[in-house]
């Protein structure tokens, strides 16, 4: 059973942390600071040249443009690419919070213990 499933995430058929989820965003003030959060990215893969979203988590360490959502984002340093940045400004949109299917810039609480 708990190989299925692992199988099913793997191929991206199933997401146990979107199912973990609040139903509603938290709000987009000074206590979002500290928000242990997963942003979507899209990668290329390699070796088939299709491109597939995966989950980064960090924390929001601040806000930097309340009228456009922009945060800045402190990754996880045990997950960064050696090169990239630390630190980092993304976009929190309303219409982007926690989607059924990932997508660009789509974001969520960061579940611990729940790899994406």
């Amino acid at each position: 059973m708990i190989e299925e499933r692992d199988r099913r995430e793997e191929e991206r058929e199933t997401d146990r942390a979107a199912r973990l989820q609040r139903n509603v965003m938290p709000e987009f003030n000074d206590e979002l600071i500290g928000f242990n959060i997963e942003y979507c990215f899209t990668y290329l893969d390699e070796e088939d040249g299709t491109e597939y979203p995966a989950w980064c988590d960090g924390v929001v360490e601040s806000i930097v443009n309340e009228r456009l959502r922009t945060v800045m984002i402190r990754w996880n340093a045990d997950k960064v690419a050696e090169g990239d940045a630390l630190v980092s400004k993304h976009p929190l949109m309303k219409s982007c919070w926690n989607p059924k299917n990932p997508k660009q810039n789509a974001w969520r609480e960061y579940v611990d213990g729940v790899d994406s």
